[in-house]
């Protein structure tokens, strides 16, 4: 099996697709970007997440703006998500709190990672309104 029979772009982007069908949630996919809603009902609030998949090397990166920040960051609350959290590292940079997780996708594995993404950021709702 070669390389692009492993990041094989159609079938990777249609179990993308298909996954968020099933899921029941609305993707928006423009200019190389997928965007959704995850509304989380324990916090009451909404998180918008973003990522792309990149044909080429299978690398999917998954970026989740938290929020701006104007006064003095809590470093401390963003150390502790890091050390709860497997897939998303709470990061400051430019005035704003966000998660970041990356990684190889391919058709094999695409769905369970996503599947997986999505239970992280409803198993850390609590930790995701404290940062």
């Amino acid at each position: 099996m070669g390389l692009k029979d492993l990041f094989s772009t159609k079938k990777t982007t249609d179990k993308i697709s298909k996954f968020f069908l099933d899921e029941g949630i609305t993707v928006d996919y423009v200019n190389g970007v997928y965007r959704f809603e995850l509304y989380l009902s324990e916090g009451g609030y909404s998180l918008y997440p973003y990522f792309k998949f990149d044909n080429q090397t299978g690398s999917l990166s998954i970026d989740i703006n938290v929020r701006r920040v104007t006064e003095e960051v809590d470093f401390s609350s963003l150390n502790s998500f890091n050390l709860k959290s497997k897939y998303f590292i709470a990061k400051y940079r430019d005035g704003a709190i966000f998660l970041e997780y990356n990684t190889l996708a391919t058709n094999d594995n695409v769905k369970e990672i996503l599947q997986k993404v999505l239970e992280s950021i409803f198993s850390l709702q609590e930790d995701i309104d404290k940062l």
